[in-house]
Formats: structure tokens, C-alpha cells, sequence
């Protein structure tokens, strides 16, 4: 549970502080997008030691792995983030997601779509589904481009 380790009480964190968990997913993830990555791989860490039981450190090290062109660590935390304990459908699919982009990475698309499958599956009303049928959608239209130029 979060704020079971030394280091989550001695923060002041108590039972499952899932807002402040998620302020210090966004601070790593602004830190990321600001081109900070090392800043965001700190807070990303911390937040796994913090509270291993939430998706949101593993989402983060998923795009952050990603961010660095490291498909198969991209991959393994995406995994962590989908097996987390607190992780409910929504976690579970942008995981799915995160999974897909690294197999994309290495230009492996029957595993991603399967990965994406699964995501939609999964929580169809759910933000997660939504990035999977975007990035579904995308990689169609991308064949579609792709079978148009062979063709000319």
C-alpha cells in the first residue's frame, strides 16, 4: 500500500495518497516533455519506490523508454504498469497502449495491434481505448497510404 515504505511516511504520505502520487506523475511527466528527461526518470523512481502499487510510475518509465528509443524497456514497464495492483481497466489499457509502442519501435505490428485489440477490449468507453483506436486508425491509414503508393 502506498505509504507503507520509510520513505513514503517519512514524506508524510498515509493508506493510498493516489493525488499526491498523481501530482508527482505529472510534475515527471512535464519534466519529460520539457526535454528534462533525467529530472523524469528521478521522480518517476521515486514514485515507484513510494507506491509500487500504482500504474503511474510504470506508465511514465514506459514513455520515457520510449522517449529514449528503448522498445524492450518500454515494453517491460508498460507490463509492470498493466499488473500493478491499483491498476483498473483505464491503467490496464493505456499500459496496452504504451505495450503497442514499443513493439511498433521495432516495426512489430501484429503485436501491436493485438496489444491495441486488448486495450479496446478492455474499457471501450475508457481514454485508453481511445489512444488505441487512434493509434489502430493512424497505422491503417498509414497501410492505406503505403498500398496507394505501390500501386502508382
Amino acid at each position: 500500500m502506498s505509504g507503507s515504505t520509510p520513505e513514503a511516511v517519512a514524506l508524510g504520505f498515509s493508506g493510498t495518497d493516489t493525488r499526491r502520487v498523481r501530482l508527482l506523475g505529472e510534475s515527471a511527466t512535464l519534466a519529460l516533455y520539457l526535454g528534462e528527461a533525467d529530472r523524469a526518470e528521478e521522480i518517476f523512481r521515486a514514485i515507484e519506490i513510494l507506491a509500487p502499487e500504482e500504474p503511474v510510475a510504470f506508465h511514465g518509465l514506459a514513455e520515457l523508454a520510449l522517449a529514449r528509443g528503448e522498445a524492450e524497456e518500454a515494453r517491460r514497464a508498460a507490463r509492470l504498469a498493466q499488473g500493478a495492483f491499483r491498476a483498473d481497466a483505464s491503467g490496464v489499457a493505456l499500459g496496452l497502449v504504451l505495450e503497442a509502442r514499443g513493439w511498433l519501435l521495432e516495426g512489430a505490428r501484429a503485436e501491436a495491434l493485438a496489444c491495441l485489440a486488448r486495450a479496446e477490449n478492455l474499457d471501450p468507453a475508457g481514454p485508453g481505448a481511445a489512444m488505441a483506436s487512434a493509434l489502430a486508425h493512424e497505422l491503417a491509414v498509414l497501410d492505406e497510404t503505403a498500398g496507394s503508393e505501390v500501386k502508382r
